[in-house]
């Protein structure tokens, strides 16, 4: 059975897997384990190469930690708290020019490891170092890395390769020449495959916060250029179509982090980058997305009944911001104001008017009708009859709750 979580519940069960991952990677059924003949981790540190990063000696270093992952449970978390520890710490203090030729070294090594890897063990601590690098590094230099952990068959390997696309793709799009396709591929490819499983939650909460390329950062030297954010529009439009399509046969996992996809699309800077027909898409899935939680709402538990009730109310908020819809804000005011009490006949009048009110808008003449969902969400809070099948998953069981809390 496929446990559902919604809100702080799942923040705090996230917590706990991702803390349980790093602290104890190497704490998993036998099933996974395959050691490799012993291989000695290099010893002593980088810092000498810190200030002047000289190519030989830091590939060397990062070559023998990979190598050292294939030796043994033991040894792979061993290796991969070294790999972390020099992108992060260290008496002399990594900087851009270090950790860009780092960072190389770690994907040229970690990428045929993971292509030869039956150990989970080795892939999930691989994928932490990888996350927790590319973190520090904040550039490109992990995408290979990154995409072969987003192809893993494992969703605990493949969250740890969605946090690391979060910053790989900001990077990826901050030089004007690189494609950033391959990894945004690999990216909705994994959430279509994982999305729905017993960590699909998690895995879609990061995958749109990755495309969201951390849009509202005041930072200037932070904040995304229009070009980056126009290259994302389409991919968070596929990625929320995904996600819609669910809602026509259930109730997915973490159904309120649908509202990170449309509070980006109408945010200011984002929803002037649309062009026409992307115009029309995102209010087309808005539409459709509360439509059908909506009607899933009519049969769906407590716990589900409170996380619809803010979606709906949220994207309705969102479809309200953006200047062409002024005209029907009557139509949709009373959407924005229900909750997960509102009874759920008095839901379907507040939602339903919206799409036929859209059709009288200028560019939207072309909305459809959200679709009718083909199942409700009966049964109790969290139940797995609401939510659509799970992928196949060669990964253990998610980490008990009394696993200590990430940090």
């Amino acid at each position: 059975m496929i446990n559902r979580h919604h809100g702080p519940i799942s923040h705090a069960l996230l917590g706990s897997i991702l803390s349980f991952t790093a602290a104890t990677a190497f704490v998993v059924a036998p099933v996974y384990s395959q050691t490799a003949p012993a291989a000695a981790a290099p010893t002593g540190n980088l810092d000498a190469f810190k200030a002047t990063p000289s190519a030989g000696p830091i590939t060397a270093w990062v070559n023998g930690h990979v190598a050292a992952m294939g030796s043994g449970a033991a040894a792979a978390a061993a290796s991969r708290d070294a790999i972390i520890g020099e992108a992060t710490s260290g008496k002399v203090a990594p900087g851009p020019s270090f950790l860009a030729a780092y960072a190389g070294a770690l994907d040229a090594a970690i990428v045929p490891a993971l292509a030869n890897s039956k150990s989970y063990e080795v892939r999930l601590n691989a994928g932490i170092a990888v996350a927790r690098v590319a973190n520090a590094e904040g550039g490109a230099s992990l995408s290979t890395a990154t995409i072969a952990l987003l192809n893993d068959q494992s969703p605990f390997v493949v969250l740890w390769g969605v946090k690391a696309a979060r910053p790989v793709l900001a990077g990826t799009l901050k030089i004007p020449t690189a494609n950033p396709s391959p990894l945004v591929d690999a990216l909705l490819a994994a959430v279509k495959k994982h999305g729905a499983g017993p960590i699909g939650g998690a895995i879609v909460t990061e995958a749109y916060d990755t495309l969201s390329i951390d849009y509202q950062n005041p930072d200037p030297k932070k904040k995304p250029s229009t070009t980056a954010l126009a290259k994302v529009i389409g991919p968070m439009q596929q990625l929320l179509a995904q996600r819609v399509e669910q809602y026509k046969t259930g109730i997915p996992p973490e159904a309120l982090a649908d509202q990170k996809a449309t509070g980006f699309l109408v945010f200011t800077s984002v929803w002037s980058l649309h062009k026409q027909p992307e115009k029309l898409t995102s209010m087309q899935q808005m539409s459709d997305l509360i439509g059908l939680a909506a009607q899933q709402f009519q049969n769906a538990s407590p716990a589900d009944k409170d996380s619809l009730g803010n979606l709906i109310k949220l994207v309705a908020l969102a479809m309200s911001v953006v200047p062409e819809t002024a005209p029907i804000a009557a139509t949709i005011t009373p959407a924005t104001k229900v909750t997960g009490a509102t009874p759920p006949a008095q839901m379907l009048a507040a939602v339903t008017p919206i799409a036929a009110a859209l059709k009288t808008v200028k560019g939207f003449e072309a909305i459809n009708p959200p679709p009718a969902a083909t199942s409700g969400g009966a049964g109790d809070s969290g139940a797995a009859g609401t939510q659509p099948a799970a992928a196949t998953s060669t990964a253990p069981a998610a980490a008990p709750a009394s696993a200590p809390a990430a940090h």
